[in-house]
C-alpha cells in the first residue's frame, strides 16, 4: 500500500534493519500488502495519493483509509503536498468519518502482531 520507497522518506530511515525488514514483509494488516495487476501496478509504482489514485472509485474511501492507518501505524509523516492531496480527496470522494475510522481495537491488533513477529527478519550482520 505504502510502497518501500515512500515509507523509506517519510521515516523508515531512522529504523533498524529489522524494522524495515518486518515492513517489507508485513502480513499483519491485510492492505499493508495488496496485489494489482502489472499495469496497474506500474502505474501506482511508489506514488502517494496526490499522484495516484485506484481506478475502482467504490475503494477509493477504503484506499485512502489503508493509506493513512499504515502511514499512522508505522509513525511515518507526509509530506504537505501529500496531506493536501488527501483531505481534497476525502472531501472529492465524499468519504465519511465512518469510513475513514480506524477503532482502537484495530490499533491494539496491529501493535500485537508487530510485536509478536518482530524478530521476523535477523540482523543482516549476524
Amino acid at each position: 500500500m505504502v510502497p518501500l520507497k515512500d515509507a523509506y522518506i517519510s521515516g523508515a530511515y531512522k529504523w533498524s534493519y529489522r524494522a524495515r525488514c518486518l515492513y517489507g514483509n508485513y502480513l499483519g494488516y491485510k492492505a499493508h500488502l495488496i496485489s494489482a495487476y502489472g499495469e496497474e501496478n506500474n502505474q501506482k509504482s511508489d506514488q502517494t495519493p496526490a499522484n495516484y489514485m485506484p481506478p475502482n472509485e467504490d475503494y477509493k474511501c477504503q484506499y485512502l483509509k489503508d493509506w493513512l492507518f499504515i502511514k499512522g501505524l508505522w509513525g511515518l509523516t507526509m509530506s504537505r503536498e501529500e496531506a493536501t492531496a488527501i483531505t481534497e480527496l476525502i472531501q472529492k470522494h465524499h468519504c465519511s468519518a465512518a469510513k475513514l475510522t480506524i477503532s482502537e481495537k484495530q490499533i491494539a491488533e496491529q501493535t500485537l502482531f508487530a510485536n509478536k513477529h518482530k524478530d521476523l527478519c535477523k540482523d543482516h550482520l549476524e
